[in-house]
């Protein structure tokens, strides 16, 4: 691929990613963005208007930046992206690999992931233990913990895009 069809793809990419962050209401309350994401599936499954709630339109909207962020990572192939293959070719770093520390590095993928693929429904018995895993840190993490790990994220491909020589807008 010629590569300013490439820095086009990965400043349009970048602009979606941010139209998307400046969409995060700003109404949220500090009790919910305490809530786990497993907390907020469940209140969910039990509530008919969820999709009114500000929570529910923040995570909307920060899963769709997570996807174009995700895409970029997987065109520029950085230390993110692939440190998040090795983890899901290899299953050995386990639990260990999902610490805090990690969610500033990686959040858009596990959030890409989830939405983007159904394992759990796969044949493959590590692939659903993968799916399984994967899940459950997900679900663990709380939505302030997702919101800084997600601004960590944007200003990693940030930089290093600029040191691609790829000129974008300042995210934040």
């Amino acid at each position: 691929m010629c590569l300013k069809m490439e820095a086009r793809e990965i400043k349009q990419l970048w602009y979606a990613a941010k139209l998307y962050y400046f969409l995060l209401p700003k109404d949220v309350d500090k009790s919910e963005m305490a809530k786990t994401v497993g907390q907020w599936s469940k209140e969910c499954e039990s509530a008919n208007d969820f999709h009114t709630k500000p929570l529910f339109v923040y995570s909307c909207h920060l899963a769709s930046c997570a996807i174009r962020l995700y895409s970029i990572d997987e065109k520029i192939n950085n230390r993110r992206y692939e440190d998040y293959k090795d983890w899901w070719k290899n299953k050995q770093k386990g639990q260990k690999f999902f610490t805090a520390k990690n969610t500033g590095r990686i959040i858009h993928c596990v959030l890409r992931n989830l939405i983007a693929h159904d394992e759990e429904k796969s044949k493959d018995n590590q692939n659903k233990r993968s799916y399984k895993e994967l899940q459950d840190y997900y679900h663990s993490l709380h939505f302030h913990e997702l919101h800084q790990g997600m601004l960590e994220v944007i200003e990693s491909i940030e930089l290093d895009l600029r040191s691609d020589g790829i000129v974008v807008d300042t995210f934040l």
